[in-house]
C-alpha cells in the first residue's frame, strides 16, 4: 500500500474500527481521529487490531488477536469497532506466511524430537 493509499485510508475512517493489519491500525492511531458517537459525543477513535503487540503504541491502539475477538469484547466494556477493516499489505501476507511456516517447522521438529528421543 502506498503512503497517499495509506493517508486516504486514514482521513476516511471515522468509527471505531478493527484492523487486520497491525501497521496500519498503527498509523491510523497515530492520526487522533475523531469518532461521533450516536449520542452526538466525540471521541478519539479507537484502533483494535491483529498481530502481535507493539511495545509503544499509543492509547487509542489496542491488540486484540483475532482467535480471542469474541471473548475479548464480550468481557471488556470498551466500545465495539464499528468497522473491520481487510486491508492487508503484503508485508503483513509474507509476514503472516513466514509465520506459518515457522511454526510448521517448530511442529515439525517436535514431533521428531519425540520419536528420536523413543
Amino acid at each position: 500500500m502506498t503512503e497517499a493509499m495509506m493517508s486516504n485510508a486514514m482521513k476516511s475512517i471515522c468509527e471505531d474500527t478493527y484492523f487486520l493489519d497491525r501497521d496500519l491500525a498503527y498509523q491510523t492511531a497515530l492520526a487522533h481521529n475523531i469518532v461521533l458517537l450516536h449520542d452526538g459525543q466525540k471521541h478519539e477513535q479507537v484502533c483494535y487490531y491483529d498481530g502481535p503487540p507493539f511495545l509503544l503504541a499509543p492509547g487509542n491502539l489496542v491488540n486484540v488477536p483475532a482467535e480471542q475477538f469474541s471473548e475479548y469484547f464480550a468481557s471488556n466494556p470498551q466500545r465495539l469497532p464499528q468497522r473491520i477493516d481487510t486491508t492487508i499489505t503484503q508485508a503483513e501476507v509474507n509476514t503472516r506466511d513466514l509465520q506459518k511456516r515457522v511454526q510448521g517447522m517448530v511442529s515439525m521438529l517436535t514431533e521428531f524430537q519425540k520419536t528420536s528421543n523413543k
